[in-house]
């Protein structure tokens, strides 16, 4: 039994943290298209991350990614900057990772107060919840929604 366990593992899971994640736009559900263009304002520091999705490394910056702090390192961020708080942020898109086990939800999002300065898509990376009705909203402790 055991083994059959292991062989399961090397075929399914283990090629799946070697590939590149693959996302699907579902900002058009009923669930999501309720938050596209909402605006929301920073409670806490956040940090942005440049990343390379590279395997080599290679020093072009393909996503930003917002965590709440500290924020994470390795070889793959090739930049990082703290964001204020009160910063205004917009939601553009809602995405689920595809290929991810277990799927998960990351917002695309714009600043509209903070320059980041590229075409390059910004992700919120774990900062939603699910409210007491099972829906995702993002994280009351990290974000306040203004009035559009």
């Amino acid at each position: 039994m055991l083994r059959l366990v292991l062989v399961c593992f090397v075929i399914f899971l283990l090629p799946a943290c070697y590939s590149k994640s693959e996302y699907e736009d579902v900002s058009s559900h009923m669930q999501y298209s309720r938050l596209i263009g909402n605006r929301f304002e920073t409670l806490a520091p956040l940090v942005v991350h440049g990343v390379t999705l590279d395997q080599n490394y290679k020093k072009v910056i393909e996503v930003f990614v917002v965590t709440v702090e500290p924020g994470f390192g390795g070889p793959e961020v090739l930049m990082r900057r703290d964001l204020p708080v009160g910063s205004i942020v917009s939601i553009e898109k809602v995405l689920r990772c595809s290929t991810c086990l277990p799927s998960y939800i990351e917002y695309e999002i714009n600043f509209l107060s903070e320059n980041i300065g590229s075409d390059i898509p910004v992700r919120l990376d774990d900062l939603s919840i699910k409210n007491n009705k099972g829906s995702l909203i993002l994280n009351p402790d990290v974000f306040r929604k203004l009035n559009n």
